[in-house]
């Protein structure tokens, strides 16, 4: 069950821009001629002649450019993604989780937020998309930008909460692989397709699985299956 209490708007952005000005004024004066290059002293007598490597010049490293800040968000984004967020809200009250996710996922491309995700993310949960929803929570508390965020703490419990519920939900995959190979497999005494080696998808909790080969004794082996392992 959701909670069907209203939610907070996106948050505000506030962008503060700086700009420099540069003005010159004035004429550079002309540079004066090179003096002619003076003539080399004479090497005094018995001097050893100086390294030439000591004398090379490094070419200067080439300083790698700097990214330019990203420009905010100008007035037109932050009121389209806000309308999206409040149609998003809207249809989630009504239950129209359909609606709720078209609204809060245009809401949170638009203007990427914590918000928009999480409640995105509830609207898949509520049509029963298991794996997306999955997919959806784990984006969400992965999200640099969470921790600094104004998604309430109580939110972000639940994200896990529910990421956790979904995911001890989900089948795991088993491998059986036997010596020797082409062994007949049942799962709880139930007899499966294909011969070792085999991959079984099941739900998860305890099983019983019973391997048989043709000159060997059945063997059972009781495993447990995690959800999403």
């Amino acid at each position: 069950m959701f909670n069907r209490t209203r939610h907070p708007l996106l948050p505000r952005f506030v962008a503060a821009l700086t700009a420099s000005a540069y003005m010159s004024t004035g004429i550079a004066p002309a540079l004066a001629a090179d003096p002619a290059p003076a003539a080399p002293a004479a090497p005094a007598p018995g001097a050893k002649p100086a390294d030439a490597k000591a004398t090379e010049a490094k070419p200067a490293e080439a300083k790698p450019a700097e990214a330019k800040p990203k420009a905010p968000p100008d007035k037109k984004t932050k009121d389209a993604a806000r309308k999206a967020y409040q149609e998003g809200d809207k249809a989630f009250l009504a239950g129209d989780y359909v609606a709720a996710y078209a609204g809060f996922s245009k809401a949170n491309e638009l203007l990427p937020s914590p918000q928009a995700a999480y409640w995105a993310a509830k609207s898949l949960d509520g049509q029963n998309k298991e794996e997306e929803a999955i997919k959806a929570y784990e984006a969400l508390l992965a999200d640099p930008a969470l921790p600094g965020s104004t998604l309430a703490a109580d939110k972000v419990t639940d994200a896990k909460t529910r990421l956790a519920e979904l995911k001890a939900k989900q089948v795991g995959e088993v491998s059986i692989v036997t010596t020797p190979p082409g062994a007949a497999v049942s799962v709880d005494g139930a007899p499966q397709t294909g011969e070792t080696p085999l991959t079984l998808k099941l739900p998860p909790g305890p099983h019983k699985l019973t391997v048989a080969v043709s000159g060997y004794e059945p063997n059972d082996v009781d495993i447990e299956v995690k959800g999403s392992e």
